[in-house]
């Protein structure tokens, strides 16, 4: 783990948060979906971004793509649920505002994420 893959990371991360709610966004107010159909529109762009993002930039793994592109896709689902169980545990189960979840699951999901992708998903890149 480098300084330089630690901020390519958050750089990444950042840009792809940028796209998933531009197309989000664009999805449901120019092309009508609702809000959940044009969240997985958004995901499913995202999700390509983030992954040669980071697959490229941030570990710069030479492996195969049809090894690592599936483990990141259970990453991202696996993030999904993360999220969610964080916001119920915090907000409803003790009782935390909700910008308190936001705020944990901010730091928790990427290090998860970034932990994961460098153990797993692109152990045989750059980092």
């Amino acid at each position: 783990m480098s300084i330089r893959s630690i901020t390519t990371f958050v750089l990444t991360g950042g840009t792809v948060t940028v796209i998933h709610v531009a197309v989000g966004l664009i999805a449901h107010h120019i092309g009508g979906l609702e809000p959940f159909n044009a969240n997985l529109v958004a995901f499913s762009v995202a999700f390509f971004f983030s992954y040669f993002g980071h697959r490229n930039l941030s570990f710069r793994s030479p492996g195969r793509i049809r090894r690592s592109m599936p483990r990141f896709f259970v990453l991202s689902l696996t993030n999904l649920i993360l999220n969610q169980v964080i916001v119920y545990m915090v907000s409803d189960v003790i009782g935390h505002p909700y910008w308190i979840a936001l705020g944990v699951m901010v730091v928790v999901v990427p290090a998860f994420t970034y932990m994961v992708s460098a153990l797993w998903i692109f152990d045989d890149g750059d980092f």
